[in-house]
């Protein structure tokens, strides 16, 4: 089975090559990306406000370093006064350096420019959705991606360029009497309903990359970590196509949604 929005990089680790280009019905032009592009690189750019200056990023490491090395220095030569003075001396300096950073970021997201990005973001879906025709009242619901490679007859996922093994990513999703349309920001997908089998469970402990939703993932029973969200069960969307098997693997939460546009139920 080949799953949909997941890259093979079994004799290309380098591959970008992501499954389920034959499914694509339309993209946005290339003015459309273009004017997004800009558009979104000018939102950005205050975002730098909300980040240390690099001397205070130095110094919270430097304080982090200081803290350890008196560690080890006590572990290593017993109790003395001036390891201990310079751990406590630089884990406060790392602790203070933080604390900062956290308020700096909050001071930003609550303050205009934060708005201001958030109205631009909104701008550029906007103009996707006219570019692409997608319907005003398409759900949205994420996608899990990864990257893998086959050893052995059996698939193994491996990290992507920022370490995470499953990279979950919102998209739009309506369907017709024929097909189930999944769209992101530059193209549209259009998978056959004829075809559609099964939404089968997958009860592997995985983590996604992130919170995409609007409410809380405590809604969901989920919780959100400093490594993502881990959770112990996910789904895949199994279909055919031309005599292929195929899967759009999505989260628990998105189960709902999936049935909804497929007349499935779980296990069929």
């Amino acid at each position: 089975m080949k799953p949909i929005f997941c890259t093979d990089v079994t004799n290309d680790k380098h591959s970008e090559a992501i499954h389920g280009e034959e499914f694509v019905i339309s993209t946005i032009s290339e003015d459309v990306r273009r004017e997004i592009n800009t558009a979104m690189r000018e939102a950005a750019a205050p975002m730098k406000k909300a980040e240390l200056p690099l001397i205070w990023q130095i110094l919270r490491f430097t304080g982090l370093c200081l803290a350890f090395a008196a560690v080890i220095s006590l572990l290593g030569n017993g109790f003395h006064v001036l390891p201990l003075l310079w751990g406590v001396g630089g884990y406060a300096l790392y602790l203070g350096i933080a604390r900062y950073g956290k308020k700096r970021r909050q001071a930003f997201f609550e303050g205009p420019e934060a708005d201001a990005m958030a109205n631009a973001m909104e701008t550029a879906t906007r103009r996707v959705m006219e570019e692409l025709e997608i319907p005003e009242n398409a759900l949205t619901a994420d996608v899990i991606c990864f990257r893998y490679k086959e050893k052995e007859g059996k698939r193994v996922v491996v990290p992507a360029m920022n370490a995470a093994l499953y990279v979950n990513v919102d998209v739009f999703c309506y369907n017709n009497e024929t097909h189930l349309f999944l769209a992101d920001m530059e193209r549209v997908y259009a998978f056959p309903l004829a075809g559609m089998k099964a939404i089968t469970p997958v009860r592997e402990a995985i983590t996604l990359s992130r919170w995409n939703k609007k409410e809380p993932a405590s809604y969901y029973n989920l919780t959100v970590t400093n490594r993502g969200v881990p959770t112990n069960l996910h789904y895949v969307l199994e279909f055919t196509a031309d005599g292929q098997d195929y899967g759009i693997y999505f989260p628990v939460y998105e189960l709902e949604a999936v049935k909804r546009l497929t007349g499935l139920t779980e296990g069929e």
